[in-house]
C-alpha cells in the first residue's frame, strides 16, 4: 500500500514539473519573440531612414550635376589662363589644364582660346576640377582642369590663352628689352640668329631685329630689340620672356610693346 502511495505521489510531482517547465518555456519564447519583433521594427525603421537619407544624397548629387552641366556662370572681364596641357578624357570631353593668371571663372561661362592657331576658338565651360574635386568656380593662383564638350582636341594647343571673349589678341611681332647672360661659350646675338622664346606656357622660335646700326649684342649687354615669332601667341606688355639657343639660356627680357 505504501509503495502504491509513493508511486502516485511521484507521478503527481512529475506532472506538476512538466506543467511548470512548459509554462516557463512558453513565457521565454513569447518574450524572445517580442524582442525579435522590436529588433525587426528597429531595423525596418533604420532602413527606412537610410533610404530616405540616400534619396536626399542622390538628389543633392543630381542637383550638383545639373548645375555643372547647365550652369550659367560667367568669366570676369580680366580672366586669363594659359593652357599648359590638353587632355581628351573619355565621357568627360576635352580638358584644358593650367594655372589661373588672374580673374575668376565659373561653370557655364563662355571663353575664348587665342593664339597658336589663326582661328579664335569659343567654348563653354561645363565642368571645373581642382585636384580631382569638382568646383563651381576658380580664381587667381588655382591650377585647374577646365572641361569643354563643344571643342575638339585638335582645336586646342599648349600655349593658347584662355580668356574673357575679346580681351586678348595674338601677335607675332613685339619689342622687348633684353639682357644677355654672360654664359661661357655663348655667341653674340645677331640678326641672323634663330632662337627659342619662352613665355607663359609656350616655346616658339623667332628671329630678332637689332636696333639700326647695331650688328650684334654681346653677353652682358642690354638692349631693346624687335622679335618676330614663327607662330602667333597671345601675350601682353610686361610679359617676361626667356631666350634659349642650342640648349643654352642666352638671356631674358620683358615685352615693351605688342606690335602685330
Amino acid at each position: 500500500m505504501k509503495r502504491k502511495l509513493m508511486a502516485i505521489v511521484m507521478v503527481i510531482c512529475m506532472l506538476f514539473g512538466l506543467v511548470a517547465c512548459t509554462n516557463t518555456e512558453s513565457g521565454d519564447y513569447a518574450e524572445e519573440n517580442s524582442i525579435m519583433e522590436e529588433a525587426s521594427d528597429d531595423v525596418q525603421e533604420d532602413a527606412s531612414e537610410q533610404n530616405n537619407t540616400g534619396s536626399e544624397e542622390e538628389n543633392i548629387v543630381s542637383e550638383d550635376e545639373d548645375d555643372v552641366v547647365a550652369g550659367e556662370g560667367i568669366a570676369s572681364v580680366d580672366f586669363l589662363m594659359y593652357v599648359g596641357d590638353v587632355l581628351d578624357v573619355p565621357d568627360r570631353g576635352i580638358v584644358a589644364m593650367g594655372e589661373i593668371c588672374r580673374g575668376s571663372l565659373e561653370v557655364g561661362a563662355t571663353v575664348e582660346f587665342v593664339g597658336v592657331n589663326d582661328e579664335v576658338i569659343i567654348g563653354t565651360v561645363y565642368c571645373i576640377e581642382i585636384d580631382h574635386e569638382a568646383q563651381t568656380s576658380v580664381g587667381e593662383g588655382d591650377y585647374a582642369a577646365i572641361g569643354f564638350s563643344d571643342i575638339s582636341k585638335e582645336q586646342l594647343a599648349v600655349g593658347m590663352a584662355m580668356c574673357y571673349p575679346g580681351s586678348m589678341q595674338a601677335y607675332t611681332t613685339f619689342t622687348m628689352e633684353i639682357k644677355l647672360d654672360e654664359v661661357e661659350g655663348a655667341e653674340p646675338f645677331t640678326n641672323s640668329l634663330v632662337a627659342d622664346y619662352y613665355m607663359n606656357s609656350s616655346a616658339v622660335s623667332g628671329t630678332v631685329q637689332l636696333p639700326e646700326g647695331m650688328s650684334e649684342v654681346k653677353p652682358g649687354e642690354a638692349v631693346v630689340v624687335t622679335v618676330i615669332l614663327s607662330t602667333p601667341l597671345a601675350f601682353e606688355e610686361e610679359t617676361r620672356v626667356v631666350i634659349r639657343h642650342a640648349e643654352k639660356t642666352l638671356g631674358s627680357g620683358v615685352i615693351v610693346e605688342c606690335i602685330q
